[in-house]
């Protein structure tokens, strides 16, 4: 009895230093669920807006899909109409072979078309291939290009065969004789070439012959009929001039004109004054045969 009433009781302060330990633990526990609590939080809400960035490019992603795909229909339709007006207007000038291949193409295309579940690659294919059998056709625009081109291809090749001669080194492009037909095409017309251009010796040793007859065959006849006679000047009958009956090209004044034996005396002569419808005058070979302000002298006919 005595023993016990003699042991000590726990300080006072133990007891204290105890809970504050504890409060410190229960602190420390706290703060971790928060902190834990919240990093979940945080996570739930990283992937509710990854989620819901994956749907909105998903769904933007198949809006962007479905307007494509509608867009091909659109235009596989539009390729299939022009495809058939395409065979139907290329039978005049088209390529059977041809024809033939954009048929299969556009048969094609309307079995995709007309089948269910196509594609959007399906549709794009198909009228790619109608697309480029269309080009292969070609249209009746480019035929006529392709005709133009390939005559004027042919008009340039005869062109250079006259101009120059075989056995010659000169130089000639088809752009010469094009070039000098359009520039007398803007200066005269064949009525008057004869009177403007073409109206010496001279002149006519400058004369594009070829060009002539092959790019600006309106002045041909003219051409003919200044080669076939002769200008103005003293000519040998038979050696510089044929023997023939030749007249004036048109009106004439003040014209004379002199044929003589070949030694000099005058066989016939005159001086014309006037002479709306022109001078006939025939030459016989061996003669000699001059004249002055008459111009061209041509055979007559």
């Amino acid at each position: 009895m005595s023993e016990n009433l003699g042991a000590t009781a726990p300080a006072p302060g133990g007891h204290r230093k105890r809970n504050v330990i504890v409060g410190a633990v229960l602190a420390v526990i706290l703060v971790a669920g928060g902190i834990a609590t919240s990093v979940a939080v945080a996570d739930a809400n990283a992937r509710a807006e990854e989620q819901a960035a994956a749907d909105a490019a998903a769904e933007a992603a198949r809006q962007e899909g479905k307007a494509e795909h509608a867009t091909a229909l659109r235009e596989a339709e539009t390729a299939l109409l022009q495809g058939w007006r395409r065979y139907d207007e290329s039978e005049v000038y088209g390529d059977p072979e041809k024809r033939e291949e954009l048929k299969a193409e556009l048969d094609a295309l309307e079995f995709v078309l007309g089948s269910m579940g196509y594609t959007t690659r399906q549709l794009k294919d198909a009228k790619t291939s109608v697309d480029v059998a269309m080009l292969l056709v070609g249209s009746e625009e480019q035929r006529e290009e392709e005709l133009a081109s390939a005559a004027d291809k042919e008009l340039d090749e005869k062109y250079l065969a006259l101009a120059k001669p075989e056995g010659t080194n000169e130089m000639y492009s088809s752009a010469r004789g094009r070039d000098y037909c359009e520039e007398l095409k803007s200066t005269t017309t064949p009525d008057a070439v004869i009177a403007s251009r073409w109206n010496s010796a001279s002149a006519i040793e400058q004369i594009n012959g070829p060009a002539v007859r092959v790019y600006c065959t309106e002045f041909a006849p003219q051409l003919d009929m200044v080669l076939s006679g002769f200008f103005d000047g003293d000519h040998v009958v038979g050696q510089t001039v044929k023997a023939g009956t030749y007249r004036t090209v048109g009106a004439v004044s003040d014209c004379y004109w002199e044929r003589n034996d070949g030694t000099g005396d005058i066989l016939d002569n005159n001086f014309v004054t006037s002479a709306h419808k022109g001078v006939t005058v025939t030459l016989n070979a061996g003669e000699g045969f001059s004249s002055s302000r008459c111009g061209l002298w041509v055979p007559a006919r």
